[in-house]
């Protein structure tokens, strides 16, 4: 039994000995792993995949698009947005002192850093009083979280060899095992991105050395090598390459190729290229339209897709983005007030023109939401003179405390007020009393028709 298959063969009771420890089995099973297609994968080699590139692009700009907004709960409810705060400018529009960059930029650059190595790390430079001056991007190549022997206080080492406390480190971690780091998914599923790769290489190199599949000229007869080599350049030059596929190939008398190759389509080359472009879609989470393949696409169900995209891929790295901002650029007495970091996610949840509008009509006819509101979220500005800030709601609803109360009770019979012609009650609406009828007829009786039992 190898090395390898005896370290495979150990529980890791028996391997750690009681300890426990959650980060190195997987880091020992990544160490170990095999590639057997013999393309060299790192975080860096897998950005040249395209569909790897993609995914990061993809979910990275998306996230980085949109406004991480610090927010103040209302202890009556609702909540207030808070523009005043070092922390929300940073977020909001630069990281730096001097305006250099923008907010989308470091934000985009550090979710690509989570999803290519793992983790993504931002350093907090404060001034004496605590205030943030700067927020910079950290190499996840060379930064690594650690523990101390002495007491297990969580620690950053950076690539000149420096320490920094957490409280001072931005970290972004994707899935680990160890409640602090992440895996990196080219280490992970080496074997998926290697054969991705090595497709892109195949598929290059088979267009690039030849039109004219690989294959052998028999040639009757013994030949020197000079002659040999003279005539390998002259078919290379004559069919090699793109642009000369398809040309008629001619063989002098006696020669005769035969062809060793298998094609593309016989080795179902490119559907082994769309297989493994799903297969790293699935690792990121991302729908393949979102990196455009189609192929499984209709307009019927692109829709539901995006909205999945959101709420399963998108969703839990904004939640986990806002969770760290808010855990170290606020202190406690801030988060303890109410103070928190949220991304508005509401641009990416608007569909077309019509259930927009179906969307706002019934929002302001149930009183959620006013003119005003619905014309801020189309870009608009406000209705003049504040009108635009009016709540409406139908004119047939009423509150619950209303409804609850009991209905008054009608009068009774004979308490009504006197009618026209001496009686007690309500007259049918639109007509005159009988009596008053008949005097203007000059009788009593009303046209002959006059009530019997009237009181008088």
């Amino acid at each position: 039994m190898s090395w390898r298959e005896r370290i495979a063969s150990l529980s890791l009771g028996r391997l750690f000995k009681g300890e426990t420890r959650t980060a190195l089995p997987i880091e020992m099973a990544m160490s170990l792993g095999v590639n057997t297609t013999g393309v060299t994968v790192t975080e860096k080699s897998v950005l040249t995949l395209a569909v790897a590139f993609a995914c990061i692009n993809v979910i990275s700009t998306d996230l980085s698009s949109l406004p991480l907004t610090l927010y103040r709960k209302r202890k009556s409810g609702g909540r207030d947005i808070i523009d005043d705060h070092d922390a929300a400018y940073k977020l909001r529009w630069s990281p730096d002192e001097n305006d250099d960059t923008s907010s989308v930029k470091l934000r985009q650059d550090w979710t690509a850093h989570t999803l290519g190595w793992g983790n993504g790390y931002l350093n907090v430079d404060r001034s004496g009083d605590g205030t943030i001056k700067e927020l910079s991007l950290l190499d996840p190549q060379y930064t690594q979280a650690m523990r101390r022997k002495t007491d297990q206080r969580l620690f950053y080492r950076l690539k000149d060899g420096t320490t920094r406390t957490p409280d001072n480190i931005l970290h972004l971690a994707g899935l680990g095992l160890d409640g602090v780091t992440g895996y990196s998914p080219p280490k992970l599923c080496k074997q998926a991105y290697a054969l991705g790769l090595a497709m892109e290489i195949y598929g290059a190199s088979f267009y690039g050395n030849g039109a004219i599949a690989g294959g052998w000229i028999k040639i009757p007869g013994k030949r020197k090598p000079e002659v040999l080599a003279n005539l390998r350049r002259s078919v290379e030059g004559v069919h090699r390459g793109p642009y000369n596929a398809g040309r008629i190939g001619l063989l002098e008398e006696g020669m005769d190729f035969q062809s060793t190759s298998i094609s593309p389509e016989d080795a179902q080359f490119l559907t082994g290229r769309q297989f493994q472009a799903i297969e790293i879609c699935r690792i990121y989470r991302v729908p393949p339209h979102k990196v455009g393949d189609y192929s499984q696409a209709h307009l019927a169900n692109v829709e539901i897709s995006n909205l999945d995209y959101i709420t399963t891929t998108l969703r839990p790295w904004a939640v986990a983005t806002e969770t760290t901002c808010s855990l170290k650029l606020l202190s406690q007495k801030e988060r303890r007030k109410g103070l928190y970091f949220e991304h508005q996610m509401t641009a990416l949840l608007r569909g077309d023109m019509k259930s927009r509008v179906e969307y706002y009509t019934r929002m302001r006819d149930s009183g959620s939401l006013c003119p005003d509101e619905i014309r801020d979220m189309e870009g608009l500005n406000p209705i003049e003179g504040g009108i635009g800030k009016i709540y409406l709601v139908p004119v047939n609803l009423q509150t619950l405390e209303k409804a609850a109360k009991e209905p008054e009770p009608a009068p009774a019979a004979g308490d009504g007020l006197p009618s026209a012609n001496g009686e007690n009650g309500d007259q049918e609406e639109g007509k005159e009393p009988a009596a008053a009828e008949g005097s203007q007829n000059g009788n009593g009786n009303g046209n002959g028709k006059a009530k019997t039992g009237t009181r008088f």
